[in-house]
């Protein structure tokens, strides 16, 4: 992996995603509990942001498993992200990257909930303009290598917004850059490209390929 490259990078995933693990300032929820969105705000973006909203969550342990749900058109598509207690900030106190702390495989892991998760895979692949190999997502569990673009320990008790940069394993090419972001305040997932290069691979990653 480039790290310097990477790190490079670092400063400006925190301005992207919005405050590094410090808290949002809208998008909370209402006493109705939270609504469906749609997937992205524009389909012809040339990076898109895909927007999942939390609509249920079971507590593990070790870990809170969000299952994640949004639109795209009509059709509701979906999957379940498993977030680790208490991961490792990796900004340290001079604001520089944490190379021996930041880094984790599988503090945050991606899992089919069937029907809807095809569904996202056939709609991110749509998106991409790629053709789907499967048109199903993986019944495995998808486990990328994390680096938490925080400030502080991510603590899943409170109301905060966290940044994490993706490396996702996949057969067809280098791991898969993706940004993500997980609200506590609007108690969302949010996966960002980090630029269309990495398109086949993601698709590839999301089909266990």
């Amino acid at each position: 992996m480039k790290i310097a490259a990477f790190f490079s990078a670092v400063f400006s995933v925190c301005i992207l995603m919005t405050n590094c693990g410090n808290p949002s300032k809208d998008g909370s929820n209402t006493s109705t509990g939270p609504s469906i969105q749609q997937l992205v705000n524009d389909t012809t973006s040339a990076k898109h942001t895909f927007f999942l909203r939390f609509m249920d969550q079971q507590e593990t342990d070790t870990s809170i498993i969000y299952t994640a749900k949004s639109l795209y058109h009509k059709d509701t598509v979906g999957l379940n992200v498993e977030v680790m207690k208490n991961i490792a900030a990796g900004i340290d106190a001079n604001g520089q990257p944490d190379e021996n702390l930041g880094f984790q495989t599988g503090s945050i892991r991606l899992s089919s909930i069937g029907n809807q998760s095809d569904a996202l895979v056939t709609s991110m692949a749509s998106l991409f303009n790629i053709e789907p190999r499967t048109r199903k997502m993986t019944t495995s569990t998808i486990t990328p290598l994390v680096f938490s673009s925080n400030k502080h320990t991510v603590d899943l008790t409170s109301k905060s917004t966290y940044s994490f940069k993706l490396f996702i394993p996949n057969t067809v090419g280098e791991a898969a850059e993706v940004f993500a972001v997980v609200d506590l305040y609007k108690q969302s997932f949010e996966l960002t490209e980090k630029d269309s290069t990495y398109r086949n691979q993601i698709i590839a990653a999301f089909e266990g390929q």
